[in-house]
């Protein structure tokens, strides 16, 4: 085996424990700095014993020289107490294989922390400490070599053209194990990064349908406080029963919220004709009051249907209110809500002559975060939407502009 063949092996040695490490940071994210400066311990040192081993095992012993390369990766990560430990065994492992002399040992480990010292310090830059890290070591091995201090198992193979060979050779397995371990911090910061930024996009859109989800029930029981007159028992016997239902509603959006998940459909038999009238009785002063003319054709059967009373009021909820944001600069106001019946499905239909929608803002409507008003979130449509598919549904808009918008809700008849 060739001296090249011996440093492949032997860096591949020495990296193969941390690039492990760096597998298991970069998949477990949320490691503690304590586990963390643990396992990157423990990959230290399996790269320290595995370069001693297996190199002492090959025909070649020059390549002993990378154990320190493990001990510079120790330094560059600021492992101080494994860097020491490490550094003594060196001391003793040359000084009883090989008889280097053990002050002469002593004097370059010192030079290599004094090195570290001024690293942690922030004195010198990384890259750095790195090359003169390198640079004493290369002196290092050219005193070893070309004086022939260890010629017992050189056997006469001291040349200076040798010596220079060592240290090249030394000097770029060293950069290249500096410059590996490098990258792949850099590719699992990397990859930390998104997944941060993944979970912190994740964290907004809750906070973001938090926001607009109350924004609705609380709007509504502004607008009937508004008109509230204590003196009129009319107001009171109409008026406080739907404020106290719209906080009910925010408190049941508070539950599904507080769990940052998806929303959950808890699905049950259902009438949509009396969900309808709901509908209807909440939004009719609303729109009164508002100078909206509200049409609505509903049917007077029961049909029934599996569903989630809470989720659909939601969506229907903020459909209609969408209508009516529609309307505030229209003249001639309506509202249009009616039903459609077919073989296996029942449609909800709602449709305003408000401000339309433009081509490119429709075909955009269901992403989360897009939206034309001033003070919106864009989650409105996009949560509205999820709901109503996962009543295995689908949520569908037609508009022009400036002439009006139709929504239509289907739902399969079980």
């Amino acid at each position: 085996m060739n001296f090249f063949e011996v440093e492949c092996i032997s860096l591949i040695f020495v990296l193969f424990p941390l690039y492990v490490y760096l597998f298991y940071t970069s998949y477990h994210i949320d490691i503690g700095k304590k586990d963390n400066n643990l396992f990157l311990d423990f990959a230290l040192i399996s790269s320290f014993y595995l370069s001693v081993r297996f190199t002492s095992l090959l025909t070649n012993r020059d390549a002993i020289f990378l154990m320190n390369t493990v001990l510079m990766l120790a330094y560059i990560k600021k492992r101080a107490n494994i860097s020491i430990l490490l550094s003594i065994f060196c001391i003793f492992y040359y000084q009883s294989n090989f008889s280097f002399p053990i002050l002469f040992l002593m004097i370059q480990y010192l030079l290599f922390f004094l090195l570290y010292f001024l690293y942690a310090k922030g004195k010198i830059k990384k890259t750095i400490f790195c090359y003169l890290f390198i640079f004493i070591e290369i002196c290092s091995i050219f005193s070893y070599l070309y004086l022939s201090i260890y010629t017992p198992y050189m056997l006469g193979q001291e040349t200076l053209i040798h010596t220079i060979l060592v240290i090249l050779i030394f000097s770029f397995s060293s950069f290249i194990s500096f410059l590996l371990f490098e990258s792949g911090e850099s590719i699992v910061r990397y990859q930390n990064n998104i997944k941060k930024s993944e979970e912190e996009s994740s964290v907004r859109n809750s906070l973001f349908r938090i926001t607009h989800e109350i924004k609705n029930p609380i709007a509504v029981c502004k607008g009937y406080l508004d008109m509230f007159d204590p003196k009129k028992e009319e107001c009171i016997e109409n008026y406080i029963p739907i404020i106290k239902k719209e906080i009910e509603s925010t408190l049941i959006l508070l539950e599904d919220f507080l769990s940052m998940n998806k929303i959950k459909i808890e699905k049950e038999e259902l009438d949509i004709t009396l969900l309808l009238e709901d509908i209807i009785i909440h939004f009719d002063l609303l729109l009164k009051e508002n100078g909206i003319k509200g049409i609505f054709d509903i049917p007077d059967d029961e049909i029934y249907l599996f569903g989630d009373y809470n989720r659909l009021m939601q969506v229907l909820i903020n459909l209609v209110k969408n209508s009516i944001e529609a309307l505030e600069k229209k003249q001639n106001k309506i509202i249009h809500l009616y039903t459609k019946k077919e073989e296996n499905n029942f449609s909800i239909i709602i449709e305003d002559n408000g401000c339309g929608i433009i081509k490119n803002d429709l075909q955009k409507i269901k992403e989360p975060f897009y939206t034309t008003k001033r003070r919106g979130t864009g989650l409105g449509v996009s949560l509205s939407s999820e709901i109503v598919e996962a009543h295995n549904g689908f949520l569908e808009y037609e508009s022009e502009y400036l002439k009006g918008t139709k929504v239509e809700i289907k739902l399969p008849i079980e």
